[in-house]
């Protein structure tokens, strides 16, 4: 049956990656409708993208790109065209 472990057959298995610092994510928003690119904020106002290289069934890679410093995001929207919205109540909106 399913269950938990890393064999195969439906398990889960959990991937990580680094970040350079102990920042929490605050927030996420996705870019793509399949589900390959979403957008971070964490806790310092960093803006990173997240990549998951899949085959439409199992993420077989992960990549966490830095796109730069935004204020503390507490929503994210990709609107279109490298185009994000980011929603702060800690600060200044910004697109």
């Amino acid at each position: 049956g399913g269950g938990g472990g890393g064999g195969g057959g439906g398990g889960m298995i959990v991937k990580a990656i680094a970040m350079q610092s102990d920042a929490t994510i605050m927030t996420y928003g996705a870019v793509d409708k399949d589900g390959s690119r979403y957008l971070l904020s964490d806790s310092a106002g960093r803006l990173h993208l997240l990549v998951l290289m899949h085959d439409k069934t199992r993420v077989r890679a992960l990549k966490l790109e830095s796109l730069g410093q935004t204020s503390i995001a507490s929503s994210l929207s990709y609107l279109d065209n490298g185009v994000v919205y980011v929603g702060s109540a800690y600060g200044d909106s910004q697109l």
